[in-house]
C-alpha cells in the first residue's frame, strides 16, 4: 500500500486534512491509527507537500499513480495519459483526464493537481505564479497563463479583463 492509498483510506473513513499555523495536519479516526502508524513518515511527507489539496485530488492521484505503476511495470517509455477511470474519451474543450468542460488548457485544476501529486512533482498549487505578470491571464482563471490560454494565445499577451 502506498502513502496515497493509505491517505485515501483514511479520508474515506472520516479523516480530514486540517490547515495549521505552520503546516497542514491529517486528523485520522481512532480506528485508522494502525494504518497511520504503519505509514507515518510517508503520510507526513505527502501532507507536508500537498496538504492544500482536497480528498478528490488524492483519489484521482491514487488512480493516476496506479496507471503510472502499471505503465512502468510494462517497461513502456514515458508517462501514460492519466485518465480518471470511467471517464469519456478525450475531446477538445474537455479535461483530458476526467472529461468535464474546461475553458482552456488540457486538464481541469483538480486533475492537474492530481497529476502533480501522482508524479510527485512541484507544489500542487504554487503560491506565486511561475510566469511573470505579462504572461498571466486575468480573464481565464483556470489556466491563468496567457501562453496556454486559447483566447490570449492569439495576441500573445493577457486580455483586458
Amino acid at each position: 500500500m502506498t502513502a496515497i492509498d493509505a491517505l485515501c483510506v483514511i479520508l474515506d473513513s472520516g479523516g480530514k486534512m486540517m490547515p495549521g499555523p505552520e503546516r497542514p495536519r491529517l486528523l485520522a479516526p481512532q480506528r485508522m491509527r494502525p494504518l497511520v502508524d504503519a505509514h507515518r513518515e510517508e503520510l507526513r511527507a505527502l501532507v507536508d507537500a500537498y496538504g492544500n489539496c482536497t480528498a478528490d485530488v488524492f483519489r484521482r492521484a491514487q488512480a493516476f499513480k496506479q496507471q503510472i505503476d502499471e505503465w512502468t511495470a510494462s517497461k513502456r517509455p514515458g508517462v501514460p495519459l492519466l485518465v480518471r477511470p470511467g471517464s469519456p474519451a478525450p475531446v477538445p474543450g474537455h479535461c483530458i483526464s476526467c472529461g468535464i468542460i474546461i475553458e482552456a488548457g488540457w486538464r481541469c485544476g483538480v486533475c492537474l493537481r492530481a497529476v502533480h501529486v501522482a508524479l510527485e512533482v512541484a507544489d500542487a498549487e504554487p503560491e506565486e505564479p511561475t510566469a511573470g505578470p505579462s504572461a498571466t491571464c486575468t480573464k481565464h482563471p483556470i489556466t491563468r497563463r496567457a501562453d496556454i490560454c486559447a483566447s490570449c494565445r492569439s495576441i500573445g499577451k493577457p486580455e483586458d479583463a
